[in-house]
């Protein structure tokens, strides 16, 4: 029975690096096609995504391969850098949505990461054991658990921080759910080293939560996103200009609509326009408010251009 899980699995993890390199395809097309700043860095968040999922499959399935002494050890050190670069770079897709403006909990969650990485640099000199299932000093033990709270405890701020814009929205929810468990997951994989309390999650092999959420991500990526934007009709300009008739926006507002459009953040607005950034904010505050949106990406969902 456990070898018929085990192969099941491994199709799972074949079955999801696939739609992961078609979504790398969809996003390199749009990157081409499309005058947007998110797209560039979606991409770098899908390649950290496909990196860490390989990473993982490696380190689960290491049974599969012909690995050299400690491989096992490295591969785990590499994947919790991975990791930290990953959820940067969520944080990131999430500025990027917000006009290029980093909220309170991105720059939490960025400092989080960052001294996550630099910490596991130290953590990397008390691994001796190559299935990683203890820790020599005690000091590694303190430096794991306390970093993986950390860690844990800056996604949970981000997280709490963006609920009331993603709770609107039913694909933010989901991706931020998604992004819950698998940092939930992960972070008790690793305390696990250090703490038997969490060894359970070393036992349900054949299949790993990272690999099959890394899946489910993709494909609402690639119908919800990606294919509406390849290949479904984009409103033309005279039906934008109609929607906008709907809403009593001046025409410094709408002058910025189309701006906004374009991909350009407040920043690059306010230099193409000779206007100062606070002014700009002004501006869309009063375009949400007119519109009836709560931000950046209902504004744009509204117009049809991100769905």
């Amino acid at each position: 029975m456990y070898e018929y899980l085990k192969h099941l699995g491994i199709f799972v993890s074949m079955i999801s690096f696939f739609s992961g390199i078609v979504v790398l395809t969809m996003n390199q097309i749009l990157c081409k096609k499309e005058e947007s700043t998110l797209y560039p860095v979606l991409r770098k968040f899908h390649w950290l995504f496909f990196f860490y999922t390989l990473i993982v499959f490696f380190y689960y399935y290491e049974e599969l391969f012909i690995l050299v002494k400690n491989a096992a050890v490295i591969i785990s050190y590499f994947g919790n850098i991975t990791l930290a670069c990953l959820f940067l770079s969520y944080a990131d897709v999430i500025g990027c949505l917000n006009g290029q403006e980093q909220t309170k909990g991105c720059k939490i969650l960025r400092g989080g990461c960052i001294a996550y990485m630099a910490v596991w640099f130290i953590i990397a000199a008390f691994i001796r054991d190559r299935s990683m299932s203890y820790v020599d000093a005690p000091l590694g033990i303190i430096l794991i658990v306390g970093m993986e709270f950390l860690l844990l405890c800056t996604i949970l701020f981000f997280a709490k921080e963006q609920w009331k814009s993603c709770r609107k929205n039913r694909l933010s929810l989901f991706f931020m759910t998604a992004f819950l468990v698998m940092a939930l997951w992960e972070i008790m994989y690793d305390t696990a080293v250090a703490v038997p309390l969490f060894l359970f999650t070393h036992m349900i092999k054949p299949f790993n939560i990272v690999i099959v959420l890394y899946f489910l991500i993709n494909v609402t990526l690639a119908v919800l996103v990606y294919y509406k934007q390849l290949f479904e009709a984009k409103p033309a300009e005279n039906t934008i200009e109609d929607i906008l008739q709907d809403y009593p926006l001046t025409g410094r507002e709408r002058e910025l609509i189309q701006l906004v459009l374009k991909g350009k953040s407040n920043q690059e607005i306010a230099d193409q326009l000779c206007i100062s950034n606070n002014t700009v904010k002004h501006h869309m505050s009063s375009i949400y408010k007119k519109t009836e949106t709560s931000g950046r990406i209902q504004l744009l969902q509204k117009l049809g251009n991100l769905k």
